[in-house]
């Protein structure tokens, strides 16, 4: 398997699974705030999904994130793309159906990408935001969050 093939799929597996254990969450659910300092699942979903079309799509291409290119940004009420921004993540009534709509484009923008990817690119130094690293990284970094969040 080339590089490429297998860092798409773990990238598009990984937000398939967000998609996957959100799909039944209540409008309820979504925006409940739990007690303590864990997010609601709306929030967490929402910053996961905006952290890769950011890190893909703004990061490593140049270009506007999906979010907005799309003109899904008012309908899923976001207006600031910075996915630490939890204040506004926490502030929004997140749609599960509307999230699971921008995550399957975030799906197809990064499909696109990582298919003319090629190992020299994947090798090429970056620096992400003040964090010297190569173009690989970030998309494993991009994985990671859909990993780490699809449990909260």
């Amino acid at each position: 398997m080339k590089t490429n093939t297998y860092i798409s799929k773990q990238l598009t597996n990984a937000i398939a699974q967000l998609e996957m254990v959100t799909g039944d969450v209540s409008a309820t659910l979504a925006n409940a705030v739990p007690a303590g300092t864990a997010n609601p699942i709306g929030a967490s979903y929402a910053h996961a999904l905006l952290s890769i079309d950011v890190m893909v799509n703004a990061a490593l291409q140049g270009g506007a994130p999906v979010v907005f290119a799309s003109g899904a940004a008012p309908k899923l009420g976001i207006a600031d793309p910075n996915p630490q921004n939890w204040g506004a993540l926490k502030a929004i009534t997140h749609d599960i159906a509307a999230l699971n709509a921008y995550a399957a484009n975030v799906r197809a923008s990064v499909q696109a990408y990582t298919a003319k990817l090629t190992d020299a690119e994947l090798d090429r130094a970056f620096n992400f935001f003040g964090m010297d690293t190569t173009v690989a990284d970030v998309l494993i970094l991009a994985a990671t969050q859909a990993i780490i969040h699809a449990g909260d």
